[in-house]
């Protein structure tokens, strides 16, 4: 007899490989031909992205090297804040379900044993650093998950069409003997919108990469210059006078010392001792002259560059761009009064948030359907339920506030010409469904009976 588990992974079996390889086999011979040639090629790409890729961990490395640059670390908190807001009621997820129970499943789930109010910021900080978040659940038959553990995700290999079957999928602690875990007992959450990286999520840094060390290296290169030229030296004119030219060298020597060193007695030998004069600078310059009235000092000037910026700015910009976050938010400005949250100010940036918060909703729509199977409830129940995070940006709610405004008056006013019935302006105009306008003449018709019944 097949266990739950057993069930659950043919339930959560989905068609994640079906469409790298095609699967009907062309009638034309020629078809047929460029059919298996493609099949061959497909199939040999893909196994070589399961196998994550050479550079995959290579990546990770230099993830975890730009998180220390404070720009781009403030960058994926951002990210992980806006993705994460409190709503009006005080929640992060809301849980819709038309069965109570299944409601309050739920939410013993995903606020005590889950605890996402304090565990899903990180989730998400991980997903767009990486591109991938893998989460251990712990699983009991009839009790449900009772809490996860965020993986290593250098050291998870996510491995889909084993076993000749293009609907498989497992996941394999490479770092543990390659200990492997069924689909339903990951949650595995990635970013994805690029086929290179396939099965695996793109991280939101990567298209930074290269900029990032371009910008590390003028950096140095910008520190290095004006260390070594930004200081002022001196250069010195000794006049050599009638020395002769074998002894003008010893010359220039014992004027330096007598320029540049302090001479000390020594209390205990009473020796004399020649120590640096650090008041000197180090790299100054003596130079021998003839033929000119006595000796003479010149401050040579530092470097003229040292304050030119373009080329860090220029590469700061691209940097900014890759992370996809408004740059008045990164940089160190002062007066950000009155800017509300980065969102608010940047609706393609609440797009973004939005597209993360769909990802993140997904899995734990998975890890919801998990423990409502193993709780006991039917395969046709466990579906009843539907999961929404807080929307970020108030800016989003307004302008469709504005535009149902807006529909409402152009309605209003086309309702009082005689050429268009109301149920052609509530369909067109309001673009409501027949089934909301049944809805809505029934409760006016509800709506207007009670009121017939409070006045009579």
């Amino acid at each position: 007899m097949a266990s739950k588990f057993d069930t659950l992974k043919k339930l959560l079996n989905g068609g994640s490989a079906q469409y790298k390889v095609p699967t009907e086999r062309p009638s034309m011979r020629t078809q047929r031909n460029v059919f298996d040639t493609f099949q061959k090629a497909a199939s040999s790409i893909y196994q070589q992205g399961l196998a994550g890729g050479i550079e995959r961990s290579e990546r990770y490395r230099e993830y975890n090297e730009m998180d220390h640059y404070p720009e781009i670390s403030r960058a994926l908190d951002i990210y992980a804040d806006d993705s994460m807001v409190y709503g009006i009621d005080g929640n992060i997820l809301n849980i819709f379900s038309e069965d109570q129970k299944i409601k309050e499943e739920l939410e013993e789930l995903y606020y005590e044993r889950l605890d996402i109010d304090f565990h899903l910021w990180t989730w998400i900080r991980n997903m767009v650093k990486y591109g991938d978040h893998f989460n251990l659940l712990d699983l009991v038959e009839g009790e449900g998950v009772l809490g996860s553990i965020a993986l290593p995700v250098e050291e998870i290999a996510r491995e889909e069409g084993y076993d000749n079957d293009p609907n498989s999928l497992r996941f394999n602690w490479v770092g543990q003997g390659n200990t492997s875990f069924q689909n339903y007992q990951v949650s595995h959450l990635r970013i994805l919108g690029d086929d290179k990286f396939l099965p695996y999520g793109r991280s939101i840094l990567d298209s930074g990469r290269k900029v990032y060390k371009q910008l590390l290296m003028a950096e140095d290169a910008m520190l290095i210059y004006r260390i070594t030229r930004a200081p002022e030296r001196r250069v010195f004119y000794i006049d050599v006078g009638n020395i002769p030219p074998a002894q003008v060298d010893t010359y220039l020597m014992q004027a330096r010392d007598k320029l540049k060193r302090t001479p000390m007695v020594n209390q205990q030998t009473g020796n004399q001792d020649m120590r640096f004069n650090p008041e000197s600078i180090l790299e100054d310059f003596f130079i021998p002259i003839r033929g000119e009235r006595g000796s003479r000092i010149e401050t040579l000037p530092g470097g003229e560059n040292a304050a030119a910026i373009e080329d860090i700015q220029y590469l700061q910009n691209k940097l900014f761009i890759s992370l996809g976050v408004p740059k008045s938010y990164l940089t160190a400005e002062e007066d950000l009064a009155g800017k509300g949250t980065l969102a608010q100010e940047d609706i393609k940036f609440a797009r973004t948030i939005q597209r993360i918060q769909k990802i993140v909703v997904s899995e734990l729509a998975k890890v919801g359907l998990v423990h409502l199977f193993l709780r006991g409830y039917d395969e046709s129940d466990i579906y009843n339920f539907d999961l929404k995070l807080a929307n970020p940006s108030t800016v989003t709610e307004m302008m469709n506030l504005d535009l149902m405004d807006k529909r409402f008056n152009v309605a209003s006013q086309m309702s009082e010409s005689p050429l268009l019935s109301k149920e052609y302006i509530q369909k067109e105009v309001l673009q409501l469904s027949m089934d909301d306008i049944v809805e809505i003449k029934n409760d006016r018709v509800k709506e207007a009976s009670n009121e017939y019944y409070r006045t009579s």
